[in-house]
């Protein structure tokens, strides 16, 4: 006798975090919202006209990963700079080389826990009576993008300042997913064969479970 079948399902579930995890937490640093961070500089010295100068930008981003309910996230902090250095116009006799340094940094904190990393920038500029006007700027020894020691191969005619970036990461605990209403199971009773279906939903993200009784 074929069997027939009524499937009633009630499914009462309201969840709060839904689909939810830790890259809720991602952030990104930018001059566009955040005061601060761009950067302009210049000078004119043995120009007739024009200057030598850099002008950039610092970017930070805090990078967040796991799902596990109610536990430490995963932290990633980068730091970047984009930044363009330049000599124009007219420099009477003299030939000018502009040099730059950068340093950037990315840590990561596997087991969660605030971190943060930082980024430097600085220009210099030479003046030789020839184009043989080598010249090497360094930011030796930072950790995490801070600290260091600058190093200019030559004497310069200028330099910037040294500019520094902070970004701070704060640590984050992945979103506990809460049912406002437990899921309620609903039992399915079947005519024919006397079979039947028990259904259920479960867990964060409205998992449904069907199992066929005999």
């Amino acid at each position: 006798m074929k069997a027939i079948l009524t499937l009633v399902f009630a499914f009462h579930v309201a969840l709060a975090g839904l689909g939810q995890d830790c890259s809720i937490y991602n952030k990104t640093l930018s001059p566009s919202n955040t005061p601060g961070l761009a950067f302009t500089d210049g000078d004119s010295s043995q120009h007739l006209n024009g200057e030598h100068f850099d002008t950039g930008s610092f970017s930070g981003s805090c990078s967040y990963a796991g799902s596990n309910s109610g536990q430490p996230c995963s932290n990633t902090c980068q730091t970047n700079v984009v930044y363009t250095i330049a000599d124009t116009g007219i420099v009477p006799l003299w030939y000018h080389n502009i040099q730059r340094a950068i340093v950037v940094a990315v840590v990561t904190a596997p087991n969660g826990g605030q971190i943060s990393c930082g980024a430097e920038f600085i220009a210099a500029v030479r003046s030789c009576l020839s184009s043989q006007c080598s010249l090497t700027v360094g930011i030796n020894g930072s950790v995490s993008g801070y600290g260091g020691t600058v190093n200019v191969s030559n004497t310069p005619l200028w330099e910037s300042p040294r500019h520094t970036y902070s970004n701070q990461c704060a640590a984050e605990t992945a979103p506990v997913c809460q049912p406002t209403r437990q899921p309620r199971p609903t039992a399915v009773v079947a005519r024919g064969h006397g079979h039947g279906i028990r259904a259920h939903a479960r867990g964060c993200g409205c998992r449904l479970t069907i199992r066929l009784l005999s």
